[in-house]
């Protein structure tokens, strides 16, 4: 996504760890 690119980096981890779980 790349709008991911636009979150700070600390927002793109909890992203990646949601992922993760789902």
């Amino acid at each position: 996504m790349q709008c991911s690119a636009e979150f700070p980096s600390f927002l793109r981890s909890k992203l990646q760890i949601l992922e993760k779980t789902l």
